[in-house]
């Protein structure tokens, strides 16, 4: 239709002399056979570099919110590095210090008690042990015994304020404060006690 058209527009202005003129361009349908098109296509282009332009536009948004991404985690490794490892730190050495220093005051109160089961142990087998002296150990560990059982007829006994030896008042046998102690201590051990 369109080389009709114009065929018939040059026939026209060369056989007969006729001028072209807008209104016979619009007559002969030359008009909407090229501007159309032309719109047509200006539209597909503009659509076209729309999306372009948008998918551009996406693709630089997604830079930047990755850019942000890396700046927050690289601002969030050094505030990490800066503040909170060195609180963490001094935290830890701080906990290092109070553990050391439990660690130095239960080796002072284990070698205090270990002395003093030592010089207990070496009173009571070198036969220094009198009652007086076992009633002061038991005192200082918070015992008070006033009676005990005869380790031979299970008897009981009222513990003597001194001495080392008492006598059972129903089988009549000495009961020596090394006996009197060795019952206690297997009594204590029963009950998960320590006697010194």
């Amino acid at each position: 239709m369109l080389c009709v058209g114009i065929i018939n527009l040059l026939l026209d202005y060369y056989l007969f002399g006729n001028p072209i003129s807008i209104t016979k361009i619009m007559t002969t349908g030359l008009l909407w056979a090229t501007v159309v098109p032309i719109l047509l296509i200006l539209a597909t282009l503009l659509i076209i570099l729309w999306k372009i332009a948008n998918r551009a536009r996406i693709r630089k948004e997604i830079m930047n919110l990755k850019k942000e991404k890396e700046e927050a985690l690289r601002r969030g490794v050094e505030e990490y590095n800066s503040r909170v490892l060195p609180e963490l730190e001094s935290d830890l050495h701080a906990q290092e210090q109070k553990v050391k220093l439990l660690q130095e005051k239960f080796e002072r109160d284990l070698s205090q008690l270990c002395s003093e089961i030592d010089s207990t142990l070496g009173i009571v087998f070198q036969g220094r042990m009198d009652f007086g002296l076992l009633r002061s150990i038991m005192r200082s560990r918070g015992i008070v015994i006033e009676r005990i059982e005869c380790p031979y007829c299970g008897a009981s006994i009222n513990l003597p304020e001194t001495g080392h030896v008492t006598q059972c008042p129903y089988c009549g046998r000495n009961v020596y404060v090394a006996d009197v102690f060795k019952e206690l201590e297997k009594r204590f051990q029963r009950t998960g006690t320590m006697l010194y």
